[in-house]
């Protein structure tokens, strides 16, 4: 399968991931390309779609649901999933909270799949208002990605793109 693997990432955490996702996929025999979200082109060219994104204040990062948005009537046609990287995602925000994060994405075209995944914290890579914000909320700092847990998702998620 053809995969185009899409993400938008603002201190490079979520780039990683989906960089890891696009190896794994290679690994399991998929032809996989990474783009960013706002380089995107023609996506009816692919077989299917992996598309993440960052949270920050319960919100996916803009340029994700860009992309959605504009190019909903193409997804509709093709397989796609989405998957959020936050460090909120340790089970303090409630189901509510997390059900709206992707329900424009979900209204506009429907994935097969949804992956989230818990990310980094680095204060050295926030700007100003995000490291005060963090600060105030006693948001601790570090690593908190789980690689197999991504991996997991991602080829489950490749499994449910082929039908």
């Amino acid at each position: 399968m053809k995969i185009l693997v899409l993400y938008s990432s603002q201190t490079g955490t979520t780039q990683e991931i989906a960089q890891f996702m696009a190896q794994e996929l290679g690994k399991a025999g998929h032809k996989a390309d990474l783009k960013l979200c706002q380089e995107a082109q023609n996506p009816g060219a692919y077989d299917a779609i992996i598309i993440g994104a960052p949270v920050y204040a319960g919100k996916w990062k803009a340029e994700a649901g860009a992309f959605v948005k504009n190019n909903a009537e193409q997804l509709k046609k093709i397989p796609h999933a989405y998957f959020m990287v936050g460090t909120s995602f340790n089970g303090t925000a409630s189901p509510v909270e997390m059900e709206a994060i992707l329900a424009k994405e979900r209204k506009l075209s429907p994935p097969v799949s949804e992956g989230m995944f818990m990310g980094r914290l680095d204060y050295s890579r926030l700007n100003f208002f995000q490291r005060t914000i963090c600060k105030m909320m006693k948001a601790p700092e570090g690593d908190f990605r789980d690689w197999d847990a991504i991996r997991n998702w991602t080829l489950a998620t490749a499994e449910l793109l082929q039908k």
